[in-house]
């Protein structure tokens, strides 16, 4: 799973001059896998859109969204909302009492799904907003 979540990555964060917009993308795919709850859609074994959250945080009851995409040629399908949905369920089955999420602050068409489930804004960061569900 490590080689299509990165394969899958390297196609996605990369600024455009081709840098990468996080610094060490390895280190952060086995991050996501050693830490982080995993979602995948994989059809014909080519993997189409995944999402990460961390749900360990049993002190604050706070979850987080780390990464959700879909490849492009999947999008506006539903399966952002699905993979969001099984999330959001998840998280509340193992008790936490909020989930928090970081955004483009240009990424209007995810700010809008995150909207209609429920999300609001907490805080604006420079290109970024912090939103919040209280589960």
């Amino acid at each position: 799973m490590r080689s299509k979540i990165y394969d899958f990555l390297d196609g996605f964060i990369k600024d455009s001059n081709g840098k990468y917009k996080i610094n060490d993308l390895g280190a952060y795919v086995d991050k996501i896998i050693e830490k982080g709850c995993i979602i995948s859609i994989i059809e014909k074994n080519i993997l189409i859109g995944f999402i990460c959250y961390y749900a360990n945080d049993y002190e604050t009851n706070v979850a987080y969204l780390s990464i959700l995409l879909i490849s492009p040629l999947m999008q506006d399908m539903g399966y952002g909302r699905r993979l969001m949905e099984f999330s959001i369920a998840d998280i509340i089955r193992k008790g936490f009492k909020k989930c928090c999420l970081e955004v483009a602050d240009d990424n209007t068409k995810a700010i809008k799904l995150y909207e209609k489930l429920g999300f609001g804004l907490i805080e604006k960061r420079d290109t970024s907003l912090i939103m919040q569900k209280v589960l």
